[in-house]
């Protein structure tokens, strides 16, 4: 049997009324978890934070490495610079994904 979510009413105002001093409350069920996209999208927000962990640290670093290549007085080129990015981002993404895509219990 699989039980229902949980849920919580929460009180919305939505302005005052024309009749009636008070604001006008409308009861809305709202799921206890707070994850109102993942019914919509179960796997958009795990890709989106993937992409997001495996991008930014590999541009961290290979601006680290230019920065103290261009300190020391070498120049890093491109040739240089990508496969050393695709070769951080690939191993960033080996790591990360099993963790960040495993399926919920």
């Amino acid at each position: 049997m699989i039980a229902a979510p949980r849920t919580a009413l929460r009180t919305v105002t939505t302005g005052q009324r024309a009749d009636a001093q008070a604001p006008t409350a409308v009861y809305v069920r709202i799921p206890s978890h707070g994850r109102l996209l993942t019914p919509f999208l179960p796997n958009a927000c795990r890709v989106a934070g993937l992409s997001v962990a495996i991008i930014v640290p590999a541009a961290f670093w290979i601006a680290t490495a230019y920065t103290l290549a261009a300190w020391a007085g070498f120049s890093l080129t491109g040739s240089v610079l990508i496969p050393l990015a695709v070769a951080i981002m690939l191993f960033l993404g080996a790591v990360c994904a099993p963790i960040m895509l495993r399926a919920e219990d």
